[in-house]
């Protein structure tokens, strides 16, 4: 549909200053974190449910493509769009706060920190914590299944979500805390439950492909779909709300949900602590997995590059040697003899692998709060230490922590041999979760073949030769799309296909991403 016939139509729905279609509004609501540019062709907020049900049924009747975005902080292109853009408006900021904060309800356009605000006041906060929580919504965060630094498998959407409403891409809304929502989807939607019943069927009958998929999701992952719904769920309505999580738009809109809080303990504290090497850092994963450790943030040389001149960095980081590396430990408790202990635990455990300096903690909130402020920050203090007319690429991988350290050394060879040897890298060390940052020319073909080039051959080391999460918390978008089937193999990667086909049959919902047989 050209653009000025789908403007014509969209405000004979909504209200004129509801619907953009002027050049500097699309350019600016129409991106995101990420290196993709799609502009499109009208962006519309909507701030209530009943307005998003009619924006979806106006594109499902139209075949019109539509893609969601709450805040845009999304980094693999999946809040991008060259057709309509739903933009989540101030009507979904709204919260329900229930049980002394044990459990709560948001609006899908409530940022992740003022959620934490909120719940700050009963000592709870939300199970997922990404870096980007001051500015992403609660929409997003669930969309992405993101997680971040604490304990990410557990404390994901997927483990502490307790229910939510959802739009499909036909307006039907289903609120699966509702027992009279859920039999008249039952009733209303008997064939699509019908067929999810039959994946399940179809995974929990072959003992290698639920074997597979099991073994996958001890790892964190957002490749793909949440397949393991399949086998963690019977009711076709809990395996619809658990393919919701992380699904990034394609199969519906999530209007709201409900969380199980996750305690938050009022006295912290944090050490950075340095090592000779990368391996030492991750030496440390399985000792501090059996600690009361709340984060380890892992730091190579170039990260620790990319900060050591901002204010409150200890001076000390300008001073280590070339392959060095560093670890910052965060714990907390709920009285101060207990968080001694669980210091000396930490610091007893760690004591056989070598460091630079003895580990010392502070319990200075200032402090605490300027270190976690950086490493929050790592992404943007990277991107600005790229070269000029290149792009800031982040890939996001996960490996097992007992071959964290050899995985991470081919990884680095990886980076040096394809040109990225200015690559930083940080991760989230409990989970074997590794970001990092690479800087390619992409104005030029020279630069993009490099690119491609060394993409392939990321594939091959984090998902063929250990098995590895391709992305393991940013979500698969646009980025990883091509690279699916890769990770997955063909039985699972054909589910997953099946999974949109069955849920979205006109393909309407974020066309391209996450699933995408466009190898470019």
């Amino acid at each position: 549909m050209k653009r000025d016939e789908l403007k014509k139509k969209l405000t004979q729905l909504f209200p004129a200053e509801q619907v953009h279609t002027d050049e500097l509004t699309l350019l600016t609501r129409g991106t995101d974190a990420g290196i993709y540019r799609l502009i499109p062709k009208a962006v519309v907020t909507v701030n209530s449910e009943e307005e998003a049900i009619r924006l979806l049924r106006f594109c499902h009747g139209e075949k019109v493509a539509i893609t969601f975005r709450a805040a845009g902080t999304s980094l693999s292109g999946q809040t991008i769009s060259d057709s309509v853009l739903m933009e989540v408006g101030h009507g979904f900021s709204f919260t329900t706060i229930r049980n002394n904060g044990e459990t709560a309800t948001f609006g899908c356009g409530v940022r992740g920190s003022v959620a934490n605000r909120q719940l700050s006041r009963f000592a709870r906060r939300l199970g997922p914590k990404p870096a980007s929580i001051n500015a992403a919504k609660i929409g997003g965060i669930i969309a992405n299944n993101a997680s971040g630094s604490n304990h990410g498998i557990l404390h994901n959407s997927y483990n502490t979500l307790r229910s939510m409403r959802l739009i499909l891409a036909d307006g039907t809304l289903l609120d699966t805390a509702d027992s009279e929502s859920r039999r008249s989807f039952l009733l209303s939607h008997r064939e699509l439950c019908d067929q999810l019943l039959n994946l399940r069927r179809q995974v929990v009958g072959n003992v290698e492909m639920s074997n597979r998929i099991t073994r996958k999701f001890e790892l964190k992952n957002t490749c793909g779909y949440g397949v393991n719904a399949l086998i963690d769920f019977e009711d076709p309505v809990d395996i619809l709300q658990h393919l919701m999580i992380g699904s990034e738009g394609t199969l519906g809109f999530i209007s709201q949900a409900t969380f199980q809080t996750i305690h938050d303990a009022p006295l912290k504290a944090t050490a950075l602590v340095y090592f000779a090497t990368l391996r030492d850092v991750c030496d440390t994963i399985l000792p501090l997995r059996s600690c009361k450790v709340h984060a380890a943030e892992l730091m190579d040389r170039n990260a620790l590059r990319a900060v050591e001149k901002m204010e409150g960095m200890p001076p000390e980081l300008r001073e280590l040697p070339e392959g060095a590396a560093a670890l910052l430990i965060d714990t907390a408790a709920d009285d101060p003899d207990t968080l001694n202990e669980q210091i000396r635990e930490i610091e007893r455990k760690l004591s056989p692998i070598p460091m630079l300096a003895p580990i010392l903690f502070t319990t200075d909130t200032r402090l605490y709060n300027r270190y976690w402020s950086v490493r929050n920050g790592l992404f943007t203090s990277a991107a600005a230490t790229r070269p000029p007319h290149t792009a800031c690429i982040i890939e996001d991988v996960a490996f097992r922590g007992e071959i964290l350290g050899e995985a991470l050394e081919d990884l680095r060879g990886l980076l040096v041999k394809t040109g990225y040897d200015d690559a930083v890298m940080w991760g989230h060390l409990l989970d074997g979760n590794v970001h990092f940052t690479i800087y390619p020319d992409i104005n030029n073909r020279e630069g993009v073949n490099q690119y491609a080039h060394f993409m392939e051959e990321l594939c091959e080391v984090v998902a063929v030769k250990y098995e590895g999460s391709l992305k393991a918390e940013h979500g698969t978008g646009r980025n990883m799309a091509p690279f699916v089937e890769k990770e997955w193999g063909n039985e699972i990667y054909a589910l997953m296909k099946r999974i949109k086909e069955i849920i979205d049959p006109q393909g309407v919902l974020n066309p391209g991403v996450l699933i995408n047989d466009d190898p470019q």
